[in-house]
């Protein structure tokens, strides 16, 4: 448990959750953020903190089969964009094996909540990527964000 002195910025939150989805976070914690001390707290932070945004912006996240989508789909945009690459939504609906426009959907959805992402001309890509190379032409980099994350 943690002592009397939190983190600046953070609060203890006590909820119940299944054992799966227990399991599991004991499992991918460690492989997401590297570290087994303090994974768990960052991995829930971040996931909170997208479905927060996504309920926000209007994402239907009652349809579950979405948010799993929307959620495979980040992955694999992230692992795209550390690579240098744009991905476009069909190549989402090839990997994620659904209708290019239901993948036009998610990556619409996806580029809504993630800060760090823009949709442009059916591409996804890093808004605040270095490399000018991997985004569609003119268009300016802002500065700040992390697309590697």
């Amino acid at each position: 448990m943690l002592g009397s002195r939190l983190p600046r910025g953070k609060r203890v939150l006590h909820v119940l959750v299944s054992e799966d989805v227990y399991r599991k976070l004991v499992e991918v914690a460690p492989r997401v953020y590297g570290v087994a001390r303090g994974g768990m707290s960052a991995l829930v932070d971040e996931a909170l903190r997208l479905y927060l945004r996504a309920l926000e912006s209007g994402v239907n996240l009652r349809n579950t089969r979405f948010y799993r989508l929307l959620i495979d789909a980040r992955d694999i945009v992230r692992e795209a964009v550390r690579r240098g690459r744009m991905v476009h939504y069909t190549e989402l609906a090839i990997i994620l094996n659904i209708s290019p426009s239901y993948a036009r959907e998610v990556a619409r959805a996806l580029a809504v909540i993630d800060d760090d992402l823009e949709y442009v001309d059916g591409y996804l890509f890093c808004a605040t990527a270095h490399n000018l190379m991997t985004q569609p032409k003119n268009l300016k980099t802002p500065e700040g964000g992390n697309c590697e994350q």
